[in-house]
This record gives C-alpha cells, structure tokens and sequence, in this order.
C-alpha cells in the first residue's frame, strides 16, 4: 500500500461539514495553507511566492490585523493592522539590513520611525500629517545627540548638536539652507542635511 498521497487541493472539515482547513495551489501554482474559523472565515494564511517569498496573514474573521512577509531578497516585515484593516505600525529591515520601525496614524500615513543606522547609531524621526520628516533626533558614530528641525518641505531649518568633545553648537537656517544665526560662530554657512529614521 502506498504511504503517499498526491493531490492539488486538500480541505479539512469539521463534523458539520464546515470548512476548517485548506491546503492548495493559486491559479499561478503557488501553494498555501489557510485556516479557518467555526463561522467560515479566514483567521490565518500561510503563503509561498513563486518569487520564493513566504507570507503569513492573521486576521480576526472580518479584517486582516496581522502580516509577516519574508521577501524573495530574505529582508522580513511584520505589518500590524488596525480593526478597519489599516496598517499601523510597520517592524522591518532596510535593504542594507539596519532594523527600523514605524508608526502610523488611522490614513496609514507614517508619522514616527525609529531606526538603527549600519554603523550602529540610532535615529527618531517624527512626520506632518502628509509623511514629511518635521523632527529628526539621532546620535553619531561616536553617540553625539543632534537635534534637527525641518519646515514643510523638509528644509533643514535648525540643528542643535554635541560634538564628540562635548562642546554644544547651534544653528539657524533660511529656506535656501543658509546660515542666518550660529553659536558659536565657526559653523559652516550651509547645512549638511539630514537623514530620517
């Protein structure tokens, strides 16, 4: 008798016939695993890509609340929804491996990350309702704090910052990225720019 069973599509049932379990390929021949609760509806599915990516989706039975993607380049994202199926807050990798996180409003537009840069110093920065970066605080390579601030349109404005020496400076900027104020007064006349979380 042979121990192996070949088929395309595979259900598994409860006692009353409902749908449980469901193991079968997509239109395009990818396989998946879906799980599903007493009253019909998809709570979880485990997904493969013909990109070899993998997908794992939970939900609640009316919106998805939960994704875990582990993409064709090995990069992984955790993607938390809200009850309308909005995604909220986001954990993951940059495509040169620095973990970030991010946060966003009920439009899904990011308003805070945090990040770890490659060489290994952190950043925070905090968006305007339209995603731009208004805030950024990070520390250097040596873990000398900066403070940015930025206008509208992401113009460096203003930076506060330590040297690795300790000593303070700060510096005011116009909307061409001048210096229009800097203590003390050995800063550069234009700004070096920021980079967001």
């Amino acid at each position: 008798m042979s121990k192996i069973v070949r088929a395309e599509r595979f259900e598994l049932v409860d006692r009353s016939g409902n749908l449980r379990g469901l193991l079968a390929l997509s239109p395009a021949g990818a396989p998946g695993l879906g799980l599903y609760g007493g009253d019909g509806k998809l709570r979880a599915l485990l997904s493969l890509g013909s990109d070899g990516s993998v997908g794992l989706t939970l939900g609640d039975g009316g919106a998805v609340r939960a994704e875990l993607e582990l993409d064709g380049d090995s990069a992984v994202t955790l993607r938390l929804l809200d009850r309308y199926g909005k995604p909220r807050a986001a954990l993951g990798f940059t495509a040169d491996g620095s973990p970030v996180l991010s946060l966003a409003d009920w439009t899904s537009q990011t308003r805070a990350g945090l990040a770890v840069r490659p060489d290994g110093s952190p950043a925070l920065s905090l968006h305007g309702p339209d995603g731009t970066v208004r805030l950024l605080v990070a520390l250097g390579p040596d873990a000398e704090p900066s403070l940015s601030l930025h206008d509208k349109t992401e113009r460096f404005r203003a930076f506060v910052a330590l040297e690795p020496n300790g000593s303070p400076h700060v510096t005011l900027f116009d909307r061409t990225r001048r210096v229009t104020w800097s203590a003390p007064q050995d800063v550069p006349g234009t700004a070096s720019g920021g980079t967001d979380a």
